[in-house]
């Protein structure tokens, strides 16, 4: 007998009622503000770690002064915290001021910024990870549709070996650290 794969239940414009560890289940995104929003709470209550994988830092999910506040906080919470960005393509965030540009400048001991490789720079999703327990996936740049879990610590894990897998061959990019003159 085969089991139905269950739908995923809509994220609410309520995300003060899912709790990053607690809240199990996937949960579909289809708008912009869903997927800013799903990644705020997510930073929000993470506690040591935050990694994400995008095209082009989407000014409509990052560029948010919450994100950029909760962002900042994770980073600066401890000595063993992780802010990892990997960015396929950054020119669009650098030459458009982009909220988190700045604070990657600020925070360059706090939060690492890499260029994607060549061999990933096809890649069409995008993530976001929150204390490898929860996160935020879009299947491709190009549409907001995707799921947000905050309670999910193996397909975390399974995100966490892609990120670390392209972290790992991608280069830093000195256009994220900030020329004193």
């Amino acid at each position: 007998m085969s089991r139905a794969k269950k739908e995923p239940q809509v994220f609410s414009q309520t995300p003060q009622r899912y709790t990053l560890g607690e809240r199990e289940g996937d949960f579909s995104i289809e708008l912009p503000e869903e997927a800013r929003d799903a990644v705020i709470t997510l930073t929000e209550q993470a506690r040591r770690i935050v990694k994400i994988f995008t095209r082009e830092l989407d000014p409509e999910v990052y560029d948010d002064q919450r994100f950029a506040d909760a962002l900042s906080h994770v980073a600066r919470r401890a000595p063993t915290s992780e802010v990892q960005i990997l960015v396929q393509d950054p020119k669009p965030a650098i030459n458009s001021n982009h909220l988190l540009i700045e604070l990657c400048r600020q925070l360059t001991s706090y939060i690492r910024v890499r260029r994607v490789s060549d061999d990933y720079q096809m890649a069409p999703d995008e993530f976001l990870l929150a204390d490898n327990i929860g996160f935020m996936y879009r299947k491709s740049y190009s549409s907001y549709e995707g799921v947000v879990n905050f309670n999910s610590p193996s397909k975390s894990h399974r995100l966490d070996e892609v990120f670390n897998e392209i972290w790992n061959v991608s280069s830093a990019d000195p256009e994220f650290r900030l020329l004193h003159i």
